[in-house]
């Protein structure tokens, strides 16, 4: 029998939960919301959530580190940071720390949805079962360098230059070779963006 996946967010403005809560409306999550790191810290255990919406800054201390004790888990959930504050410093910093994603405020609900864990609203096998990666697999990622066509290697946490989007920092790889993606947080949007071409970036 399947369940409903389960979200816990962890989130300071009141209005801006309503916004999230809506988003979610048609979807059959199970979601519990929490305004600090203190009621964070104890549905975290008791609820046992598999995606946790995580804002940085919170009244009683900075969401980054709520990830240590998530990551801690045996079983340890998604987590997704969302903050208005967003830099390519803190996008590798909370990747490193074991975030599996990185969101800007503000963001509409297809932003939110596109992010692996999110499209079914319920696992067919239990809402654990979206967990798609063993405790630290983040960070050992983090130290990867994957080759392009042209024999460059890249790594997230490089700096970078795209010709038309400007600065931004290697937060991911995907494929290799003249399939190889990078996703990057470009500085000027404040958000990252896949890039295909990787003849357009300019290591810094």
């Amino acid at each position: 029998m399947s369940q409903a996946a389960k979200i816990l967010m962890i989130e300071d403005s009141v209005s801006l939960t309503a916004v999230y809560k809506a988003y979610l409306e048609d979807t059959d999550y199970q979601l519990v919301t929490v305004e600090t790191l203190g009621s964070a810290h104890a549905s975290l255990g008791a609820f046992q959530p598999d995606i946790v919406l995580l804002d940085i800054e919170l009244p009683d201390g900075s969401g980054m580190d709520f990830l240590a004790e998530a990551e801690a888990m045996d079983n340890p959930p998604k987590i997704i940071i969302m903050t208005a504050h967003g830099t390519s410093d803190m996008a590798v910093e909370a990747i490193r720390r074991g975030a599996f994603d990185f969101l800007t405020k503000p963001f509409d609900a297809a932003r939110l949805k596109v992010i692996d864990g999110f499209g079914a609203g319920a696992s067919s096998t239990g809402g654990r079962s979206l967990r798609t990666r063993p405790p630290g697999a983040q960070v050992k990622k983090v130290a990867a360098t994957v080759i392009d066509e042209s024999g460059r290697g890249w790594r997230p946490g490089d700096r970078v230059r795209h010709n038309r989007f400007g600065t931004g920092v290697v937060l991911a790889c995907q494929g290799t070779g003249p399939r190889l993606k990078l996703v990057v947080f470009f500085d000027r949007a404040g958000r990252k963006t896949l890039v295909p071409t990787i003849a357009k970036l300019e290591r810094l």
